[in-house]
């Protein structure tokens, strides 16, 4: 196979570590082990003369048994749930608004509601609402766009609504999608440009269709960033490889356009498109062949992509689990394949990665896979060149990462097996890692805020210490004080529900608004309390609570304390527990808070929430 250029379109308990260089502090930290380290591919990307020889290259070799354990890595596709971000208000003329929840500032993440601070962009069961949103009193529906395929995301820039759809017509959009609802997006996944000059009447401007799965999307100005991966088998000399479709024109990838590297022993292609928004200029394009994708990470200059495969190993250690990470550059919608990374562990999610001075820094669990044993945690960091240059292992063993947030030079990892240590790492020094300081509290968070330069909000779980395990409680926000980082503290936290209380938060931070300058976050929740007349005595921490409301919760947070300042409910509860009723979103403009489920959008006061009122979509 001879290398050919490419064708085609141009808990927080805080615990910061000590360990650097393999050294681990006893107890917390337990024992340094022998880890695989952490190894980069920056070769070439080569490209394959012909699809016979690509089809070669994706036939795996016969699998190996050693100790009854498998031996080598299979194909496959782990799909996910997928500087401190710009999640505060935007400002237009006199009227702030909110903007999504974004990782990174400057880089737009999709999302299901959008707003430009005057019209508010949602799904809803029948597919795309435009509402003109502000002043509330005028509020109302302009135009709905239906579309086939269920909506994956939405982006807005200017006068041009960018809709993201995966499937086809048998996928519709879902209607009533619950605030718990995992979704499967079958490919082809499309970018579909509207021009809204005239709001009223929405016109496609211009449509592009990448076949795979959806994996993720960015906009970072006038671009649009869409990653997309499909299983990719070998039948006989034939590989069915993706197709990109412009202006109703398909062009399927040639052998010659698909890339491959030394970590290519898997069946997975994964396809970076980029797309200008305003003109008609060809999307760009890098495909290439990898073991696994479950998430991505962009910087406003590059797109990681990761995923994780167990394999290897011995009867001793169980299958060993590494994580690689492809580094694509992104510039004004040039798309070009840099260097891999491959590094032992499990990256949970995009928090777990993040870029800052041109460092990559990633956190991953060892112990989550299939047949692992003793959990333990690390941090890697790489330069620009993904050369492995600062590592810290074995952090919190038995313990698995929950939430990371990556915050200039600091990191905040979470750990939880019963009590929840938030550690608070050092990173100024990319070559030497190191723990500052930990904090130990029951429960965990699954996601990590910045309140200020000394705070940090988390959203996750109370628990209740059993031993050797820990019973879940209700959902609990906690605000901690890391000043003083050899000694952080949880200065306010506030628990929500009773065993069994979830919020969309866990699992999408796009659900979490918090707006500094009001100090108020507003989550949706749905309520879960345990009936105690069932229970002449204590209740067992056991005890699951019943589902009695969704809704959004509307807290004051302050180092002062957490309080509830109201709840605002679409009328889902125990009695009426229709799922298009959930509350999936909030956002503000100007003194009104809106909260948007599948079925309506619901208006009050940001000053004491007063009902203003609702408009159906």
């Amino acid at each position: 196979m001879t290398p050919k250029r490419r064708k085609g379109m141009t808990s927080l308990g805080i615990v910061i570590a000590l360990i650097v260089s393999g050294l681990a502090v006893a107890g917390i930290f337990g024992v340094a082990s022998n880890l695989a380290s952490a190894e980069r591919d920056c070769t070439s990307l080569s490209h394959f003369d012909n699809s016979q020889a690509l089809a070669a290259f994706l036939r795996p070799p016969a699998p190996t048994v050693s100790g009854g354990v498998w031996d080598g890595f299979g194909p496959g596709i782990l799909t996910g749930p997928g500087g401190v971000p710009a999640a505060g208000s935007t400002t237009a003329g006199a009227t702030s608004f909110s903007g999504t929840n974004n990782q990174v500032a400057g880089v737009d993440e999709a999302d299901l509601t959008k707003t430009d601070g005057k019209r508010i962009y949602t799904v809803s069961s029948e597919g795309v609402v435009v509402l003109d949103a502000y002043p509330a009193g005028t509020a109302a529906v302009v135009s709905r766009i239906r579309l086939a395929g269920e909506v994956v995301g939405l982006f807005v820039h200017g006068e041009r609504l960018i809709i993201l759809a995966a499937g086809g017509p048998s996928s519709g959009t879902h209607p009533g999608i619950p605030y718990f609802y995992y979704p499967y997006h079958p490919g082809p996944t499309r970018i579909d440009v509207y021009d809204l000059t005239d709001p009223a009447s929405p016109r496609l401007a211009r449509s592009v269709s990448v076949s795979g799965e959806y994996l993720g999307s960015r906009m970072i100005r006038d671009y649009v960033y869409l990653v997309a991966h499909d299983y990719a088998q070998a039948l006989g000399e034939s590989v069915t490889l993706p197709t990109i479709t412009s202006g109703g024109t398909p062009r399927i990838l040639a052998a010659s356009d698909v890339g491959y590297f030394r970590d290519s022993e898997g069946g997975v292609i994964a396809t970076v498109t980029a797309l200008r928004i305003t003109g008609d200029d060809p999307p760009a394009y890098e495909a290439f062949v990898t073991r696994s994708t479950s998430q991505i990470y962009v910087s406003p200059g590059n797109v990681y992509i990761a995923g994780s495969a167990y394999g290897g190993g011995d009867w001793r250690s169980g299958p060993t689990e590494t994580s690689t990470i492809h580094k694509v550059s992104i510039d004004e919608g040039r798309v070009r394949y840099g260097c891999s990374l491959r590094v032992p562990g499990t990256i949970l999610n995009q928090f777990s990665m993040d870029e800052f001075n041109g460092y990559l820094r990633v956190a991953t669990t060892i112990g989550q896979g299939p047949g692992g044993s003793g959990s333990r945690n690390n941090v890697y960091v790489a330069d620009r060149g993904l050369d492995p240059v600062g590592r810290l292992e074995s952090l919190a063993p038995g313990e698995q990462i929950h939430s990371a947030r990556f915050m200039g030079d600091r990191a905040y990892l979470v750990t939880f097996k019963k009590i929840d240590p938030l550690f608070v790492i050092d990173l100024s020094d990319p070559r030497a890692p190191r723990i500052l300081g930990y904090l130990k509290i029951p429960g965990y968070s699954d996601y990590l805020h910045p309140y200020d330069a000394t705070h940090v909000i988390g959203v996750g779980k109370d628990a209740y210490d059993m031993g050797s395990f820990a019973w879940y409680q209700g959902l609990k926000v906690s605000l901690f004080d890391v000043a003083d980082v050899e000694h952080p503290k949880e200065v306010a936290r506030y628990i929500i529900g009773d065993r069994g209380t979830d919020s969309e938060v866990l699992r999408d931070h796009k659900a979490f608004l918090f707006i500094p300058e009001r100090n108020v976050l507003v989550l949706p929740v749905a309520l879960h309390n345990v009936d105690r007349s069932k229970y002449p005595g204590e209740v067992p921490p056991s005890a699951y609570g019943d589902f009695v409301w969704q809704g959004a919760y509307v807290l004051s947070v302050t180092p002062d304390g957490i309080a509830v300042k109201g709840r605002i409910t679409h009328g889902m509860d125990a009695g009426y527990a229709s799922r298009v009723h959930a509350i999936q979103r909030s956002l503000y403009i100007g003194d009104v808070l809106y909260t948007v489920s599948f079925a309506m959008v619901g208006m009050n006061s940001l000053n004491d929430l007063a009902d203003l009122g609702r408009v159906l979509i």
